[in-house]
């Protein structure tokens, strides 16, 4: 009977064993949610060139790794920088040297392998100088920028570029001087990345033998102009003016380089600089300047609208449109009616006093002024209800949808951005959801979404990798420990 109790105790202790191991051991062998393909170098290093003996700095490199998720999807995850290792330390050969960088990541086996990618750098040989005592037989005295870059306008956060621009260095050669082209190699610049606006200059330097045959920083620059995007702080107002009159368009921005005028009206475009010739009569001044002055406008003008193009090298922005509202002068014929009514009853008063005055004052002074008020009202507010929508071939566009739009504000052609393929900017973790960017076909935007957390194969994967092993395990120890109770019983009875 004792026999029986401890054996029944070993069986739930058995069976209680199982249940824990299902709650804390992950299912063996099951492939991950995630993993890693490859790694790429996504930033290189800050400094690319060295001098033989140098160690390797990887300061500014960041790495990252091509993700595959269990469900088809893919992703890019940046490496943190415990992450990977980079060989040699020591740059010991002169000329194009290869960096390996190594990571241990998760591969799709589950367990960590390592994965490895690889760039070049440059390494110089040392400068090689006599003893001070003796002096070098040769030296440089200064460098210069005999050919300047082929680049020198450039937007806010773009890098120096110093393709197609000649450094000299002025030396002295066995007492002679010499002009020698210093190799692209041997050049640093500063700033290499521009963060503000507006006229820099670019320092040029070189480490080259001095005088005395110690190495020695030589330096000179180069001149560049920073742009960054075009806002518009002031916009043209509407005007109106009397024919012959005149009147002031102002449009004002910040970060352009030159500005120009137009004129608009029904999809006639005209040149500022030629609306003189094109308006009979007009006269104008400051086609490409922020204020724009005309005078002696003539009636043809009415309803044409003035906007302002601002640019730099890098893009065009317009300003609104202003409408141009020109009344005209009363004409002449609205004159003459006053004039017949006095005439006609002084020349003839005693013929036929009754008929003359009569006829003259009843048909004549009420034709004037009834045309004259009726017509000019009318015309003039309908100036502005007339705008003829002109919808651009170019898109406007918000992370949801893009559309053409009219320069009075209209929108047309609306639609949500058509994407078809997505790739991870921020993957997923277990505590928040990823980011997701995609390119969209119609309009060129980049969009974002939101990626589920990928979190949910896994705990499926672990889940039936449980039910598994308590079918497997658990019925067989059931049917052990009724067997036991049901001997035991047995035993009883018979006692």
């Amino acid at each position: 009977m004792k026999q029986g109790r401890k054996i029944r105790k070993a069986v739930f202790g058995v069976l209680m064993a199982a249940l824990m191991l299902l709650a804390f051991v992950p299912a063996v062998g099951a492939e991950p949610s995630v993993w890693y393909t490859s790694i790429f170098v996504k930033t290189y290093p800050k400094k690319m060139t060295y001098i033989v003996g140098d160690s390797f700095d990887s300061t500014g490199m960041v790495i990252c790794g091509n993700v595959q998720y269990a469900n088809g999807g893919t992703g890019v995850n940046t490496l943190g920088d415990s992450l990977w290792t980079c060989s040699p330390k020591t740059l010991s050969t002169a000329g194009e040297q290869t960096i390996t960088v190594t990571a241990k990541i998760i591969a799709k086996s589950g367990s960590y392998e390592q994965f490895k990618t690889t760039f070049k750098v440059t390494v110089l040989e040392k400068f090689s100088t006599k003893p001070i005592s003796d002096g070098p037989t040769s030296w440089t005295n200064s460098i210069a920028v005999k050919k300047q870059p082929t680049k020198t306008e450039y937007m806010v956060g773009e890098q120096f570029d110093p393709a197609g621009m000649t450094v000299i260095a002025n030396n002295i050669v066995d007492g002679k001087k010499a002009k020698e082209t210093i190799p692209k190699a041997y050049l640093s610049y500063t700033p290499k990345k521009f963060t503000k606006t507006g006229k820099q200059k670019v320092t040029v330097k070189a480490t080259l033998t001095d005088s005395e045959g110690h190495d020695k920083e030589f330096s000179t620059t180069v001149s560049v102009v920073v742009y960054d995007s075009i806002v518009i702080t002031k916009n043209p107002t509407k005007e109106t003016v009397k024919e012959g009159g005149s009147c002031l368009f102002i449009a004002r921005a910040d970060n352009a380089k030159e500005c120009h005028w137009y004129f608009e009206k029904d999809s006639v475009k005209v040149d500022a600089k030629k609306a003189e010739s094109f308006f009979k009569g007009l006269k104008l001044s400051g086609a490409t300047s922020e204020k724009l002055k005309l005078s002696k406008i003539p009636a043809s003008m009415d309803g044409w609208r003035a906007y302002c193009t601002f640019s730099t090298p890098f893009e065009d922005v317009n300003s609104k449109k202003a409408l141009l509202t020109v009344q005209e002068t009363e004409s002449k014929a609205t004159e003459q009616p006053t004039e017949k009514p006095e005439e006609q009853p002084t020349e003839k008063p005693t013929e036929k006093p009754t008929e003359k005055p009569t006829a003259a004052p009843t048909e004549k002074p009420t034709e004037a002024p009834i045309v004259s008020p009726v017509e000019q009202p009318t015309e003039r507010p309908t100036a502005e209800p007339s705008h003829v929508h002109s919808f651009g071939t170019e898109y406007k566009s918000d992370n949801t949808s893009h559309w053409h739009e009219c320069s009075c504000g209209e929108r047309r052609d609306e639609e949500a951005h058509i994407v078809t393929e997505w790739r991870t900017l921020t993957a997923a973790t277990a505590d928040s959801e990823g980011v997701e960017i995609g390119k969209c076909l119609v309009c060129g935007r980049l969009v974002e979404r939101s990626a589920a957390a990928q979190t949910s194969n896994l705990k499926v994967i672990v889940l039936a990798a449980a039910v598994a092993v308590a079918l497997l395990i658990v019925p067989p120890l059931l049917v052990v420990a009724i067997i036991l109770m049901t001997r035991d019983r047995k035993k009883r009875n018979l006692q």
